[in-house]
């Protein structure tokens, strides 16, 4: 009754952009749950990686419309934020690999760290409790993005060991940021554990491919393989 009281009281345009959203969103974290069992490198991998990446970016488009437009609350802003930075870095990492960041690497981590600065000087005036999580989501965006700028030092050499690390740590902190949206819309009396604890499941499938997928050249070499073989079955080349 809660939210059918709370919907009849939006506009027909906020009620379509969440209608968009839960549609887009589910079918992201449905897509996401179907990556983490996926062989890594593979052709399924691959397909169902650039459909996440649509549907995924949909959700965010609606949400940060939702966000700015209908409504402010800090907490999904940060986490649109930490989803939508984390989202576009894990699939530039894919682009730079070989080659080192780019300038629009470097703007996109600018602008992450100027976006961050202006929702928390939107919430300084909230009380702390109810600012919190906001602030650790924030944090974690700031600290991506701070890396990411780190990586000029190393160059192309360091992205050529650490980008399969990168991916999973980015995609899968993406995901945990929509699970997170989605836990603190749907189960708000159980707030603030139903934000943190999608957070926490992530955090721990993170460690447990970080400690499967190694930083080593053999293990970037056995995702690569999988993924040329995908891509050219039968020893075909480019």
């Amino acid at each position: 009754m809660h939210w059918l009281e709370m919907l009849a009281e939006y506009s027909l345009g906020h009620n379509l952009n969440i209608l968009v959203h839960v549609i887009f969103g589910t079918a992201a974290i449905l897509l996401g749950v179907c990556q983490v069992f996926s062989q890594k490198g593979g052709k399924a991998h691959r397909r169902i990686g650039k459909l996440f990446v649509v549907v995924m970016s949909v959700a965010l488009m609606t949400a940060a419309f939702g966000t700015f437009v209908f409504g402010f609350r800090s907490f999904l802003a940060a986490l649109t934020l930490s989803a939508s930075y984390g989202l576009i870095s894990a699939v530039r990492v894919l682009a730079i690999r070989r080659s080192g960041p780019k300038i629009i690497d470097n703007v996109l981590s600018c602008a992450a760290i100027f976006a961050g600065a202006c929702i928390i000087a939107r919430i300084l005036a909230e009380p702390l409790d109810e600012a919190m999580i906001s602030y650790v989501v924030l944090g974690n965006v700031l600290l991506f993005s701070s890396y990411d700028l780190l990586r000029n030092i190393g160059g192309a050499a360091w992205l050529e060991r650490s980008w399969l690390n990168e991916h999973i740590v980015k995609m899968l902190g993406s995901l945990g940021a929509l699970l997170s949206a989605a836990g603190g819309n749907v189960m708000i009396s159980l707030q603030p554990w139903s934000i943190f604890l999608p957070v926490g499941v992530s955090s721990l499938l993170i460690l447990v491919f970080i400690l499967r997928y190694p930083l080593t050249l053999e293990s970037l070499e056995r995702v690569s393989t999988r993924s040329r073989t995908s891509r050219y079955p039968e020893g075909q080349d480019d």
